[in-house]
């Protein structure tokens, strides 16, 4: 049987590390921004409208969306933070069941005994850092996964990561939900205020659980 977990925590917290130790272990990823990007090619429907909503200035020579310029100006003006997710968030809600659809659309060929063989998931990991925020069915996942530091472990790693200040980095965080809120509502709690060594350490803990 294939379960599906939410993997979300604050910006900083550590989520794509614990994903990829959870892929290394077999599991397979679906990632919420690399559906955001993919609702943001030239050409979409999210694409134009959201060319509408910021003005040409975001557009690269390439015709991508510089997605730095735009997320410098959405921590600056809720406002438009709110109008940019209503036009992402149902793109990327679609995009994602259309994704898992595929996987269990996969995972039953791979149990019927006149087809070929594939690779069957046996878990399923959707990384989604805005999944309370976004408001996301959260009844359709077996497990709710959050990954918690405090919260100036959290910005003062998020900011080496991505080369942006301390103050950029504490605009983003503030902009999502407490973290102790999403640890409120969450099934599993994965602390990564430790070293690497530890955290997979935790993961390999959480891993058999999860796939019990």
């Amino acid at each position: 049987m294939t379960k599906l977990i939410a993997l979300t925590g604050s910006i900083g917290s550590g989520k794509s590390a614990v994903a990829e130790l959870l892929r290394v272990r077999g599991a397979t990823i679906i990632d919420a921004d690399v559906l955001a990007r993919q609702v943001l090619i030239p050409g979409t429907e999210g694409y134009h409208e959201t060319i509408n909503l910021f003005g040409p200035d975001i557009v690269r020579e390439d015709r991508t969306i510089d997605r730095n310029k735009v997320a410098g100006r959405i921590f600056r003006e809720p406002a438009l933070r709110m109008k940019l997710e209503a036009i992402l968030h149902p793109r990327i809600r679609d995009a994602f069941q259309q994704r898992l659809a595929e996987l269990r659309d996969t995972s039953a060929q791979s149990s019927h005994p006149s087809s070929p063989e594939t690779s069957s998931p046996s878990l399923i990991v959707y990384v989604v850092p805005l999944l309370f925020e976004a408001h996301a069915d959260l009844s359709q996942f077996d497990e709710i996964v959050v990954v918690a530091v405090n919260p100036p472990v959290a910005i003062s790693r998020a900011a080496s990561r991505d080369g942006a200040s301390n103050e950029d980095i504490q605009r983003r965080y503030e902009a999502q939900m407490p973290i102790e809120e999403k640890v409120a509502r969450a099934s599993i709690v994965i602390d990564n205020s430790g070293t690497r060594e530890e955290l997979a350490t935790k993961v390999a803990r959480v891993w058999e659980q999860l796939v019990k």
